[in-house]
């Protein structure tokens, strides 16, 4: 690998290598006018491998030379395009050009490189090798290789460096065959990215008279959080440090995301026995110093779509007051879970009512403060201040990969059941129907709709249970790990993705943390119309 190589499309070499001149961006389609009347000058090229065959792009067409890093996987984009991944803010589709070639033997990973194409939409081939950059003069004609051999691979003629024969890859022909007419796509997806744009929560129907709820589990009983105001759920950390003298509620100080957290029992806090310490931390913001406080409950159950009208008044069963409780709502039969006082209903809780009368948001800054003067700064510093463009997403699992469904079409997150009915009829897709309130829910396995393997079943799946259009459709996940919110600044766009063709993305989240990248589901595209059709015959 030559340091040389990578140095000069880093900005070393021509003077304009890496600037974002309109000549630099545009396709090799405009590359035989520009160097034709200048055959007898030479220009300058780098050299890679690929596939034990050595090959060359013109230097002013790459923007930078980087090793291979974290690439997230999509599923149902064609086999060349590996995953994408996040530049500087930016995401970018990957192809492999020697999956391009249907080759995907062993390669020397350590010597395997990306070349970032100065071009719009963005996207990078990873090389097996880069070698050198070089002057020659460009081939006066554009010929398309005779190779019949290697035809994914085609070139626009040969190029001489000393005594060796390079072949100038044809760079627009090879992902026109590889990905079809992509640049099309990307300008169709700004179309749908706009549309988008008029309903930010990724639902085109609003609901009124329903209410958004995390449905709690604390010491055998259901409460529940209004979604909105959730910043995030996570697993409780292992480590919290505690703090002298505080209050017994609190449970200490835990670094979670970047920043220090002041985090506090629910069951304590609603005056139950602290017999075990819970599995889950509801993250909530306080405070207009971006500081988050976390609330941690036994277990976090599901997603809860609640009507306005049937949710009751708390009763009034001594002095004490009711402020910090929202209402009362009787769960549907089989759900809420324990035997015992509160079976069967759940409790709404008031988030700024709770707070307040709890004093949470005092309690935190005195205790940050006071118990690591840094660790409080960096809180603030941390803490993602809340704007008019936040959105939020039910993040659940894959295959290891983490997807988000915009939470205004989440309707609701089941256990699965133990038996799906089977419908003879329903297509290859549907696994089967689920009876939810007198209603037939067709569920679909999304491993099968995103062509990953069909695993056995196991106790942390969930059916994800989306809004399609007015259909509803329930779907197996392999786990739903968190609700997320996030600025928008955060969400890069279809168009960054069109190279993979997987029209059902509609945007990346680029986290901010270690855990990679979430693929947005575009609802509108999540099933073809037919198949749609067919489960509203099945429901």
């Amino acid at each position: 690998m030559s340091t040389q190589a990578e140095d000069v499309a880093a900005g070393g070499g021509r003077a304009d290598a890496t600037s974002d001149s309109p000549s630099a961006a545009a396709p090799l389609e405009a590359f035989d006018d520009q160097h034709t009347a200048m055959a007898s000058e030479k220009s300058q090229f780098l050299a890679f491998e690929v596939q034990g065959r050595e090959l060359a792009l013109p230097l002013d067409l790459i923007g930078e030379i980087i090793r291979p890093p974290a690439i997230t996987p999509v599923p149902l984009s064609p086999a060349c395009l590996i995953g994408v991944f996040s530049l500087r803010g930016s995401v970018l589709p990957v192809v492999c050009l020697r999956r391009a070639t249907g080759d995907e033997g062993d390669v020397d990973e350590d010597g395997q490189r990306i070349l970032v194409l100065r071009r719009q939409p963005r996207l990078g081939l990873r090389v097996d090798r880069v070698q050198r950059v070089f002057s020659a003069v460009a081939p006066e004609a554009a010929e398309q290789s005779s190779d019949a051999g290697d035809v994914a691979l085609m070139t626009r003629g040969a190029l001489q460096d000393q005594s060796r024969i390079l072949q100038l890859l044809d760079v627009d022909a090879v992902l026109k065959r590889q990905l079809g007419d992509w640049q099309q796509s990307a300008n169709s997806a700004e179309g749908a990215v706009a549309e988008r744009a008029e309903s930010p929560d990724g639902s085109h129907r609003q609901h009124q008279a329903e209410r958004i709820v995390v449905s709690l589990r604390v010491a055998g009983q259901a409460f529940g959080l209004d979604a909105l105001p959730v910043r995030e759920i996570l697993d409780c950390p292992e480590q919290i440090s505690p703090v002298p003298r505080a209050p017994e509620a609190m449970l200490g100080l835990a670094a979670l995301r970047g920043a220090t957290v002041p985090l506090f029992s629910l069951r304590r806090l609603l005056d139950f026995p602290e017999t075990e310490r819970g599995r889950r931390v509801v993250i909530l913001p306080v405070g207009d110093a971006g500081l988050c406080i976390g609330l941690v409950v036994d277990d976090v159950e599901e997603v809860l779509r609640i009507p306005e009208n049937d949710i009751g008044p708390v009763p009034q069963l001594n002095d004490a007051g009711t402020e910090e409780f929202a209402g009362v709502y009787r769960l549907p039969e089989g759900r809420g879970g324990h035997a015992g006082v509160g079976a069967g209903l759940l409790t709404l809780l008031d988030v700024e009512a709770f707070l307040r009368t709890h004093r949470l948001a005092a309690m935190a800054e005195r205790m940050v403060d006071r118990h690591g003067a840094k660790m409080g700064r960096d809180a603030r510093r941390s803490g993602r201040q809340e704007t008019g463009n936040m959105r939020q997403f039910v993040i659940f699992e894959l295959e290891g990969q983490s997807f988000g469904a915009p939470i205004g079409i989440v309707r609701e997150i089941l256990r699965l059941p133990d038996k799906l009915t089977g419908v003879p009829s329903a297509g290859s897709q549907v696994e089967g129907v689920i009876n939810l309130r007198g209603r037939v829910l067709p569920v679909v396995d999304m491993r099968r709709r995103f062509g990953l393997p069909v695993g056995q079943r196991d106790e942390s799946q969930r059916v994800l249970v989306l809004d399609l259009s007015g259909q509803r459709v329930g779907f197996i996940v392999d786990a739903v790990s968190e609700v997320l919110k996030v600025d928008e600044e955060q969400i890069s766009d279809a168009r960054e993705m069109a190279a993979s063709r997987a029209d059902w993305v509609a945007g990346v989240i680029r986290r901010s943390d270690d855990a990679g990248m979430v693929l947005v589901l575009d609802q509108s595209r999540l099933l073809e119309a037919e198949t749609l059709e067919e489960l509203e015959t099945v429901s």
